[in-house]
């Protein structure tokens, strides 16, 4: 329930799946998602999946993932 946890993990499942290094706008607003759902990550990933940064060229070509990765 401290502020600091509403903005550390949106942050790992944001540079998780889409690139690293968020800008504060996009990390504010994921923010206020995880903090508003009761802390739902559903929530959170539902915002990120349908936000415009997801489906931009950097989230393209933001995170390779090695074949380990790929077969986890």
């Amino acid at each position: 329930a401290q502020e600091a946890t509403s903005r550390y993990v949106p942050k790992k499942l944001f540079e998780y799946f889409v690139y690293p290094a968020p800008k504060e706008a996009v990390l504010n607003k994921l923010s206020n998602v995880y903090f508003s759902s009761g802390y739902s990550i559903k929530a959170v990933m539902m915002e990120i999946l349908n936000s415009d940064e997801f489906y931009s060229n950097k989230a393209f070509y933001g995170n390779v993932k090695n074949p380990v990765e790929y077969m986890i």
